[in-house]
């Protein structure tokens, strides 16, 4: 019998560097391979040919496609996605027993936490102008890229199998149901093991976004403003933003980087029968109720 192989493939933004550092290496009933990388391999993917347990885990949210390179002339993130997982299909397809992992996240808090990381990488743009959502600049990221439920059928379609997906949030509200379903999912006796109260990287506040779009239009990717891209992926005026805070130097409001009135409705717009089919999925995959996901991901108050 085949060894059985989760892939957890991502997606960006929604809590994948907690559960590779913090969930994933001390799940005992599987084997684990990085990210973090396991010395003395160049991947994580070659890793887990060296793996012996029956059930094995690989976490690499690139695998999901690169959300950094997305934002470059050329790149597309569905294309980049689609790139990684034949790049999957090729290495362990016919080999393994393959299941997948994909994280999801209430797509208002996810687009806002993708503009924070494209300001990281090098971003110019106001949210509303990455959006699309300004006269004259095209988006950077394409509305269905905020969408789940096309990156669900491109798993089925290129690896043959329907994913589990969780949210984020069910990490917080709901983490004994959710480490139960993916024991089931995994076919191993015991789930992972969410460490309560664990802080997530939440990226720039108000300040340091200002700072991030000043430097980066004037140094960094000087001349993109409007072209709906970037042409490098730097982190160095997040970087001095971060200094700046540690420092005490940092001028302006504090407050966590918000999401436009504009924005939220385009947000709400586009995800709307996108969040109702993926419900609908998530439901019959695991064969709950669909109120109680919902209650659990707070789309009920």
């Amino acid at each position: 019998m085949p060894q059985r192989l989760i892939l957890h493939i991502g997606l960006h933004k929604t809590g994948t560097t907690y559960l590779q550092e913090s969930v994933w290496q001390l799940w005992e009933d599987v084997g684990y391979a990085g990210r973090p990388t396991p010395k003395g391999f160049r991947t994580s993917e070659e890793a887990v040919f060296s793996l012996t347990q029956p059930v094995l885990l690989m976490s690499n949210e690139s695998s999901g496609g690169s959300l950094k390179q997305s934002y470059l002339p050329g790149k597309t993130w569905s294309g980049l996605q689609l790139a990684k997982l034949q790049e999957l299909r090729e290495l362990y397809a016919g080999k393994y027993e393959l299941g997948v992992f994909i994280g999801l996240r209430k797509p208002a808090a996810w687009a806002l936490s993708i503009y924070k990381h494209y300001l990281k990488y090098g971003g110019v743009e106001t949210f509303e102008g990455f959006l699309g959502l300004v006269p004259g600049t095209p988006a950077t990221l394409e509305p269905e890229d905020f969408q789940f439920m096309p990156k669900i059928r491109r798993i089925e379609e290129v690896l043959g199998v329907a994913p589990f997906c969780f949210f984020l949030e069910e990490m917080r509200s709901q983490p004994e149901v959710l480490s139960q379903a993916m024991a089931a999912y995994a076919g191993v006796a015991h789930g992972p093991q969410f460490v309560a109260g664990e802080a997530l990287n939440e990226g720039v506040n108000e300040a340091e976004a200002e700072i991030c779009r000043k430097l980066n239009r004037a140094w960094i990717n000087r001349g993109c403003l409007g072209k709906g891209w970037i042409r490098r992926n730097k982190t160095t005026a997040f970087a001095l933003a971060r200094k700046s805070k540690d420092l005490g130097l940092l001028r302006g409001s504090t407050e966590p980087l918000g999401i436009p009135p504009q924005a939220r409705e385009f947000l709400a717009q586009n995800s709307a029968g996108d969040m109702a089919s993926m419900l609908e999925f998530m439901t019959t995959q695991r064969g709950i109720a669909a109120g109680s996901l919902a209650g659990a991901l707070g789309l009920t108050d």
